[in-house]
């Protein structure tokens, strides 16, 4: 909303400007696009997902610490939407979300199916999708002991 006030005040400005500096009147067409604002999540916070103090690398096998993703849809002004994750791709297998420990992955899943990272679901208001967020290791790696990080966007537009 703001956007859209700042443009017209600005409009405003530059009639006033061309109506003090023109003798005759000038004719001035205006074409606004208007967007519907976007939903927030969380409040506009980071979505946070955490596995815990204790992963166990002899564990992880894509089930094991499976966490669910939280999270609050708020000002979403219509029913049909389309939500994806974005974010880098591990090495070893581009569906899943590389983290900072080369071999550890995250794979996403939609009421238990997994969800790609960069692919499209589409989903009404009345049943937003379940996701969560398992661990996965490159069988080929030596997972190294210690904390990690990832990070990834959530993107859901309307459609």
């Amino acid at each position: 909303m703001r956007c859209i006030i700042r443009v017209v005040l600005t409009i405003l400005q530059m009639i006033t400007i061309f109506s003090a500096s023109a003798a005759d009147e000038q004719m001035l067409s205006i074409t606004l696009n208007v967007i519907k604002p976007p939903c927030i999540l969380n409040g506009g916070q980071n979505i946070n997902v955490n596995f815990g103090d204790e992963v166990f690398t002899t564990r992880i096998d894509g089930v094991y610490k499976k966490q669910k993703i939280e999270y609050k849809p708020t000002n979403c002004l219509t029913s049909k939407f389309k939500l994806r994750i974005e974010g880098n791709p591990a090495a070893w297998d581009s569906k899943l979300l590389a983290s900072n420990n080369e071999g550890l992955g995250i794979r996403f899943l939609n009421s238990g199916t997994e969800l790609a990272l960069y692919s499209w679901i589409n989903f009404s208001s009345s049943k937003w999708p379940v996701l969560e967020a398992a661990l996965v290791k490159n069988d080929k790696k030596v997972l190294k002991s210690g904390p990690f990080t990832a990070g990834a966007t959530l993107m859901i537009e309307y459609q």
